[in-house]
C-alpha cells in the first residue's frame, strides 16, 4: 500500500526510472542512498500527483525498469535484473524466465502501441498478455544476444544491445541489421516519420531502419548516452549529467530555460509532456517550457 509522504529529500533519495500515467500522475522508482550504499536490496516506488502530493511504498528487492500497460496508476509493472516483476494492479509478484527456464535479466520495459514488452540478456524479448503472463517473441534466434531496449511503430520492432547489435522485425520475421558500430547501444526510439534512432557508449548516435543504419557524427561530447526519445518532433538524448537535442546544426545541449538539473538519465513522455528523470532531480516539459518537478 502507498503511504502519503512529504516530497522526497533528494539529499537522501536517488531516482532510477519512471513512467507518466497522464499529465497529472506519474510513478517513479528509486532508492534510499544509505541503504544502497550498504548494499541493502530495496526499491522505493513513488507516486506523484500534479497537486504536489507524493506517496511511497517500499519493496525488498531492487527494481530498475518500469512500464505501463493500461491507463491508470495501478496498470504499472516494475522489474528487476533477476526476472522479478511486480504488477501494481494485482500486487502479485511474478518471474520472467529466459528460454533456459532461468530467471531472466530484464534490462528494459517498453510500451509500444498499447502492448508492454520486456527485453534483456540471453536474447530476452517478451510481451505481456492480458492474463499477466509473459510470452517470448524471439525463440528462433539461437545466438545469446544481450538486448538493452526496444522500440516500435506499426508492425515494426527494433531491438538494440551489446556489441552494436540491432535486430529488426518487419511484421513477418526478424533480421539482423548491419550495425556500423560494436559499442553497446543502450536505448532506441522511433520518430513520427518512422525513422529509428539509437544511442549508446561514447556519444554514439545512429539512425536508420531494417538493414540500413548510419552514424550521426557529433563532436560535442563522448559521454555515454543512456536514453533517447522523440518528443514534439525533436530527438532528445541524455547522459548522466546532460540532455541534448539533435538539430540540423548537430547536437546541442538543452539549458532547461537556465534552471539546469542536478542530473539527467531517463527521458519518459506521453503526448505533450516529457519528464527528464535524473538521479537527483526531475524536470518537466509541457508546451516547450521546462519546469522543475523536484
Amino acid at each position: 500500500m502507498f503511504e502519503k509522504i512529504d516530497p522526497p529529500n533528494m539529499e537522501k533519495i536517488s531516482f532510477r526510472n519512471g513512467v507518466l500515467i497522464d499529465r497529472d500522475n506519474a510513478v517513479v522508482i528509486g532508492s534510499i542512498d544509505k541503504y544502497a550504499n550498504d548494499e541493502v536490496a530495496h526499491t522505493c516506488v513513488f507516486s506523484w500527483t500534479r497537486k504536489k502530493n507524493w506517496y511511497v511504498r517500499i519493496i525488498d528487492w531492487t527494481a530498475d525498469s518500469i512500464g505501463i500497460y493500461g491507463k491508470g496508476i495501478h496498470d504499472v509493472v516494475i522489474s528487476g535484473p533477476e526476472g522479478k516483476v511486480l504488477d501494481l494492479s494485482t500486487d502479485i509478484e511474478k518471474e520472467i524466465r529466459n528460454r533456459e527456464n532461468n530467471p531472466a535479466v530484464v534490462r528494459s520495459l517498453r510500451r509500444i502501441q498499447g502492448e508492454l514488452y520486456a527485453v534483456g540478456m540471453n536474447s530476452l524479448v517478451c510481451i505481456r498478455r492480458e492474463n499477466g503472463e509473459w510470452d517470448s517473441l524471439i525463440d528462433k534466434i539461437t545466438k545469446r544476444l544481450r538486448f538493452e531496449d526496444i522500440a516500435g511503430i506499426d508492425d515494426n520492432l527494433c531491438l538494440v544491445g551489446w556489441d552494436g547489435e540491432i535486430w529488426f522485425f518487419n511484421g513477418k520475421y526478424w533480421i539482423s541489421s548491419n550495425s556500423p558500430t560494436n559499442l553497446i547501444l543502450t536505448s532506441v526510439c522511433v520518430s513520427n516519420a518512422g525513422v529509428f534512432y539509437c544511442c549508446g557508449q561514447q556519444g554514439m548516435i545512429l539512425k536508420g531502419r531494417e538493414a540500413e543504419w548510419e552514424i550521426i557524427n557529433q563532436d560535442l561530447t563522448t559521454e555515454d548516452f543512456w536514453d533517447i526519445s522523440e518528443f514534439d518532433g525533436k530527438i532528445l538524448v541524455s547522459s548522466l549529467k546532460f540532455t541534448y537535442e539533435l538539430t540540423a546544426r548537430g547536437l546541442e545541449e538543452i539549458n532547461f530555460d537556465k534552471q539546469y538539473p542536478l542530473s539527467s538519465y531517463k527521458l519518459v513522455s506521453i503526448p505533450g509532456q516529457l519528464w527528464n528523470i535524473g538521479e537527483k532531480s526531475i524536470f518537466e516539459n509541457i508546451g516547450g517550457k521546462w519546469k522543475k518537478v523536484i
